[in-house]
């Protein structure tokens, strides 16, 4: 459709040029305005055909519903235990950042 209709621009332009109604340069489409916009967009999905059978649809959701329920109650209510009150301490093991790269 965006070239259509860009197409269709510049053969009224090409019309109006030979009518003299323009100049040869005058006129020309700006590159900004060749943009594909959402209307375009809108456009051509309106025309698409679906590329996934139903059967694969339903295979696919039947899948999506396995992987929802086995992730399951520990998936969705996560925590980290909590954290000791010695645990923050530094005993000496811990690197400090420059000692990471000697």
């Amino acid at each position: 459709l965006a070239i259509r209709e860009a197409i269709l621009k510049e053969e009224e332009r090409l019309k109006k040029v030979e009518a003299g109604e323009l100049d040869e340069d005058e006129g020309k489409a700006d590159p900004k305005d060749l943009m594909i916009t959402k209307k375009h967009f809108n456009f051509a999905m309106s025309r698409a055909r679906r590329s996934v059978s139903e059967k694969d649809l339903a295979l696919f959701e039947e899948f999506a519903e396995k992987q929802k329920a086995g992730r399951g109650e520990a998936a969705t209510n996560f925590k980290f235990g909590d954290v000791e009150a010695g645990a923050d301490a530094d005993d000496g093991d811990s690197a400090s950042p420059d000692d990471l790269y000697e």
